[in-house]
């Protein structure tokens, strides 16, 4: 009879193990069938890369966090709820959508996986095309509480190295756009605000002007990967439009009595509104020195130096000669009797104590340069 009783009593505690509920299914995101989109119903948190691991943590209810990230060859791809850097009784899920086709990672999940990691930590480790993909990680019940770290371990995500470095099309563009922001907002010449631009060049800067912004429907371009040479690049490009170094040597000399007469004759017109100022220089360079170099020298050499001139580069005859005529002077024929040739090219720089764009009372600095003769001519006209 006692055997019998402890029979049955063993009989009936298998019984009740096998009957116990097995653990729910994991919570998925919350999908709008209408709007069909994993994306919509996620928060997105930012972009994964392999060395740079994303940082989230639950507070609320049925809370999903979305992390994109772009396979640029084909490869295997781990996504890992780390055990660094998440809490340690956090049960979390993680759902895997994509690719990105027409604005969309969909709503039907390529991979999902619970407790393949660390604990009761997540891991999905696969094969993946090349393309852009959106990690949801998310928590087992939809009621946990806590922190985690997303790694991305592949090979495939890293984007090629670019070749030769220049300025991005797109930093050039908001570095421009900035210049002449700060020169309207401040009053002040475009190379004063090119200064202040210059040390805005970082990343997260730039992600704020959305160029290497964590969208989760654009890949980053690859120079946001590595920013150092191309700010650089940047930085020699735009101080060469404001700060030219040329390898440009000028001497003074005389300017001769028929352009000090049209010096003077300029001045009557001017009627005391302004000053005009000729002077003749000869120049020694290794090759023909561009408008920008000569008006670059010009600057240097006269001491004329200061970061409110802003050199415009190559300028047509046409328009110097224009300029002149509203001074009275036949400026182009004498010079060309001083230097002994009439093949030139021009270039300008202008001064203004007014932001952007110019006012009438901006100062002129014009340049003629003589690549058959090396010589120059310089016409500064300032406003009174």
């Amino acid at each position: 009879m006692r055997m019998t009783i402890l029979f049955v009593f063993a009989l009936t505690a298998c019984v009740g193990q096998e009957s116990d509920p097995k653990p729910p299914a994991p919570v998925p995101p919350p999908f709008d069938a209408a709007k069909d989109d994993a994306l919509r119903k996620v928060a997105f948190r930012g972009v994964l890369e392999p060395e740079r691991p994303g940082f989230g943590s639950f507070a609320e209810d049925l809370t999903f966090d979305g992390w994109a990230f772009e396979v640029y060859r084909g490869s295997d791809v781990k996504l890992d709820v780390t055990r660094t850097g998440t809490s340690r009784r956090l049960d979390t899920t993680m759902f895997l959508y994509g690719p990105l086709k027409h604005r969309k990672f969909g709503d039907s999940a390529l991979d999902a996986d619970d407790d393949s990691g660390w604990g009761a930590h997540s891991r999905i480790d696969r094969a993946l095309e090349p393309g852009r993909y959106l990690a949801v990680v998310g928590t087992a019940t939809g009621t946990g509480r806590g922190h985690y770290r997303l790694a991305l371990d592949c090979e495939g995500c890293e984007p090629q190295p670019m070749g030769a470095q220049r300025c991005p099309d797109e930093m050039d563009q908001w570095i421009a756009t900035c210049v002449d922001n700060v020169a309207a907002d401040l009053w002040v010449a475009p190379a004063i605000a090119w200064h202040e631009c210059s040390a805005s060049l970082w990343e997260d800067d730039l992600a704020g002007a959305d160029l290497c912004d964590p969208s989760p429907f654009v890949a980053r371009p690859s120079w946001c990967h590595n920013l150092g040479p191309f700010r650089d690049a940047c930085e020699w490009q735009w101080n060469d439009k404001f700060f030219l170094d040329p390898d440009v040597r000028t001497t003074p000399l005389g300017t001769g009595a028929a352009l000090d007469a049209l010096e003077e004759e300029a001045e009557r017109s001017c009627d005391g509104t302004c000053r005009v100022g000729i002077q003749v220089y000869r120049y020694d360079a290794a090759e023909e020195p561009t408008a920008q170099q000569s008006v670059a020298a010009i600057i240097r050499d006269a001491q004329l130096a200061d970061p409110n001139w802003q050199i415009e580069g190559d300028m047509t005859p046409e328009a110097l000669e224009a300029r002149l005529d509203a001074l009275q002077m036949d400026l182009i024929p004498a010079a060309s009797d001083r230097v002994g040739s009439d093949v030139f090219h021009v270039g300008r720089a202008r001064y203004s104590r007014r932001p952007p764009p110019f006012e009438p009372d901006t100062d002129e600095l014009w340049v003629m340069t003589y690549p058959e003769t090396r010589w120059l001519i310089a016409i500064e006209i300032v406003h009174l």
